[in-house]
């Protein structure tokens, strides 16, 4: 049987690579000092977001109505497998090439999540389960995340 802690475990682990990504471009030594200042910034948003993650798992653990329908589960773990896949190491030439792929990177991480989260939903009863509630919970983490980082482009 799966649960809602399983999909966290894989959104836990999008978030542990995209740390590493971040932290990388921190440790590698050709990439100029700007750059590695955001990047260091964006390294520790990461470890707040696992963070933030593994209290939510932490919270539902032992608790009842975790359980996801093995297809839905099914077709979430394509999502995230797809996702997985698409991350990409990428070439940072400018604070802004890395502002505008941790824009982007966010975008596709909280549009994973939605449709995930759309996903569960077969009646209106579903929006009250422990999974829905959990995923709405990093949806509006995520939407915060994407607004500061916005913020820093403008």
């Amino acid at each position: 049987m799966y649960t809602i802690l399983d999909l966290l475990d894989k959104f836990i682990d999008i978030e542990e690579h995209s740390y590493r990504i971040y932290d990388n471009i921190v440790k590698t030594e050709a990439v100029p000092q700007a750059i590695k200042a955001m990047a260091s910034v964006l390294t520790r948003e990461e470890i707040r977001h696992v963070r933030i993650y593994k209290d939510l798992k932490k919270e539902l653990e032992g608790k009842d109505d975790l359980a996801i329908d093995f297809e839905l589960y099914d077709t979430a773990h394509k999502i995230v497998s797809d996702f997985k896949r698409r991350m990409i190491h990428i070439k940072i030439e400018n604070i802004d090439d890395l502002l505008k792929y941790t824009l982007n990177f966010e975008k596709d991480n909280l549009a994973m999540v939605i449709r995930i989260q759309g996903i569960l939903v077969r009646t209106l009863e579903d929006e009250h389960t422990k999974p829905y509630v959990a995923l709405s919970k990093l949806i509006e983490e995520e939407k915060g995340h994407i607004e500061n980082i916005e913020k820093f482009i403008d």
